[in-house]
C-alpha cells in the first residue's frame, strides 16, 4: 500500500500533517495483511507518532489530515462522519466492499462511490407518480422508502424507476378510481434486471451466482434468505471484521432473538475497539515488563530468569506504578540487598518512605532525621525541599536551632523550619531584628553590641550532641511522666 502511495501520490502532498497521517494510517493498514483492513478514527488519534507529532492541536489536525487523503483519493471511508467512519485504502476490494455494503454501483477504478440518497430519489419518483396521477401530494408511507432502499441495494437507478412508473401508469387512470401506488408500481420495476445488477441481486435474486459463506450461514440461522439491506450489512460486516467473526456475531443474535441484522456492523465495530484496547493494554504491559526487566538486569548485573520476568508479569498486574519498582531497586541497591525476593517485598508492600529522595549531602541526610524524629512523617515534597535548603545551608548547628526555635514557637512545621533556615544572615553591626547595633559612649559606658565568637567544628559538635542529650532527656521525663503509677 505504502509502495503504491509513493508511486502515485506522494510527489502532490506538501503538507506534514497529512503525509504524517497517511503514513501510519497504511502502514496499519499493511501489518493487518488484508486487502480491504480499515483503521478507525479514535485508533489513529492514540497513535503515539499522531498523538505527539501532530502539533499543539492533533485531533483537528488528525480530520483534516483524512480528509485531505479522502479528496485525494488515496483513501476510502464508510461515513461522512469521521468518528463512525472506517478508513480503507483505495484499492478494488475496499471500492466493492463499500458499493456492496451500500448496494449500489460504483464507477470502478475511481474513488468516488455513488451512494444516492433514498429520499431524494424518493422524492423525484413519487413526484413523475404525483404528475402522472393528477395528485397534489403523493401520500408517502414508510413501506414505500424500503421499496425504493430495496430497489437501489438490487442495482436500479432512479432513471430507471421512473421509466417503469411511466410504462406502468401510461394508461389513464378512470375518474373515481384510486390512485395508484408504488407498490402496484412494482411488478414493472422488476420486470427487467437492472443496467447494473449488484451482488445482492445476482445472488438472492437472479441466482445467477452462488450463495456466500456469510448468506448460508444466514439462512441456517434464520430460516430465510436475507433482505437487500441486511445482505449490504452482512456484505460489511465480513469486508471489515472477517467472515468468523461475522458468523460468531450472526450465531450470537440468534441464540439471543435479536433482530436488526443491518446493525451487525456496528455491534462487531464495538467488539474490535474492545479487543483493540485489550491489545493495547496488553501490548504497554508487555512494555512496561521490559522496563521493569532492564531495572533489574541493572541493579543486580544480572539477566532476569524466565521464573523471575513471569514473577514480575503477575505483580504488574496489580502494582504497575514504575516508579515503585525504580524506588524499589534503588534501596535494595543502596542498603547492599541486591536479590530480587528483597525488591519483590518492597513492591508488594511499600512502605510510607519508600519514594523519599536520597539525601543531597550530609547535612541533608542529618535533616531528614531530625525531622523525622521531631516533626514527623515526612513527605516527598518537604525531603525535596530540604535537599535543596540543604545545599544552601550546610552548617547542621542552623538546621537544629532551627528546629528548636520552631518547637519553642509551637509551630514544629517545616513551612516556620524552612522560613527560619532560608532567613539571610544579619550584616556586621548589625543585630537579627534588623536595627544597628549602638556604638559605645565617648566617655567608655557599657555597650549593648555581643562580642563575635567563631564556631569551630569541635563546638557545632559539641552544640549538636548536648542538643540530643537534651531532647534524649525529655523524652525520657516525658515517658516516666506518663507511665501509670504504681498501685499500694
Amino acid at each position: 500500500m505504502i509502495d503504491e502511495f509513493i508511486a502515485a501520490h506522494l510527489a502532490s502532498v506538501d503538507d506534514l500533517a497529512e503525509l504524517k497521517v497517511l503514513l501510519v494510517t497504511l502502514r496499519l493498514m499493511e501489518q493487518r495483511n488484508s486487502a480491504t483492513a480499515h483503521v478507525t478514527l479514535k485508533e489513529l488519534a492514540n497513535h503515539p507518532a499522531l498523538r505527539d507529532g501532530l502539533g499543539a492541536f492533533p485531533r483537528l489536525a488528525l480530520e483534516n489530515a483524512l480528509r485531505r487523503g479522502l479528496a485525494r483519493g488515496v483513501l476510502l471511508s464508510t461515513s461522512e462522519d469521521l468518528g463512525a467512519a472506517r478508513f480503507l485504502a483505495n484499492n478494488e476490494p475496499s471500492r466493492q466492499l463499500v458499493t456492496s455494503a451500500h448496494g449500489v454501483a460504483a464507477p470502478r477504478g475511481t474513488g468516488e462511490t455513488v451512494l444516492p440518497d433514498v429520499h431524494s430519489v424518493q422524492r423525484s419518483v413519487l413526484a413523475e407518480i404525483e404528475r402522472l396521477e393528477a395528485l397534489e401530494a403523493y401520500p408517502a408511507s414508510k413501506a414505500d422508502t424500503d421499496l425504493i432502499e430495496e430497489w437501489l441495494r438490487r442495482g436500479y437507478v432512479a432513471d430507471e424507476i421512473k421509466l417503469s412508473v411511466r410504462r406502468a401508469l401510461n394508461a389513464p387512470r378512470r375518474s373515481g378510481e384510486p390512485h395508484r401506488t408504488l407498490k402496484q408500481i412494482g411488478a414493472q420495476v422488476t420486470a427487467q434486471a437492472p443496467a447494473q445488477p449488484t451482488r445482492y441481486y445476482t445472488q438472492l435474486i437472479a441466482r445467477s451466482e452462488r450463495f456466500s459463506e456469510e448468506v448460508i450461514a444466514f439462512r441456517e440461522l434464520y430460516d430465510r434468505l436475507p433482505d437487500g439491506r441486511e445482505f449490504g450489512a452482512l456484505v460489511s460486516a465480513v469486508g471489515l471484521f472477517g467472515l468468523h467473526a461475522t458468523i460468531d456475531a450472526l450465531k450470537r443474535a440468534a441464540l439471543q432473538g435479536a433482530a436488526g441484522i443491518d446493525q451487525l456492523p456496528a455491534l462487531l465495530a464495538e467488539q474490535h475497539d474492545a479487543e483493540l484496547a485489550v491489545a493495547r493494554s496488553a501490548s504497554q504491559r508487555d512494555q512496561r515488563l521490559a522496563e521493569v526487566i532492564a531495572l533489574y538486569e541493572q541493579a543486580m548485573g544480572l539477566p532476569a530468569t524466565s521464573g523471575i520476568a513471569d514473577e514480575m508479569r503477575h505483580m504488574l498486574a496489580e502494582s504497575d506504578d514504575l516508579a515503585i519498582w525504580q524506588a524499589a531497586f534503588g534501596k535494595a541497591n543502596a542498603e547492599g540487598k541486591r536479590n530480587w525476593a528483597y525488591v519483590r517485598t518492597i513492591v508488594r508492600n511499600p512502605s510510607a518512605g519508600l519514594m523519599l529522595p536520597a539525601p543531597a549531602n550530609d547535612t541533608a541526610k542529618l535533616a531528614f532525621e531530625l525531622y523525622k524524629r521531631r516533626v514527623g512523617r515526612l513527605d516527598v515534597s518537604v525531603a525535596n525541599d530540604i535537599n535543596t535548603v540543604a545545599q544552601q545551608t550546610t552548617d547542621p548547628v542552623r538546621w537544629t536551632a532551627a528546629m528548636d526555635l520552631a518547637a519553642a514557637a509551637n509551630a514544629l512545621n517545616w513551612n516556620y523550619i524552612k522560613a527560619v533556615l532560608t532567613r539571610p544572615e544579619p550584616k556586621q553591626g548589625e543585630a537579627k531584628n534588623g536595627t544597628r547595633h549602638k556604638r559605645p559612649s565617648a566617655r567608655g559606658g557599657p555597650t549593648t553590641r555581643r562580642e563575635q565568637v567563631d564556631y569551630t567544628d569541635e563546638t557545632r559538635q559539641r552544640a549538636a550532641d548536648d542538643t540530643e542529650r537534651a531532647f534524649a532527656e525529655l523524652e525520657e521525663r516525658r515517658r516516666k511522666r506518663n507511665a501509670p503509677a504504681a498501685k499500694p
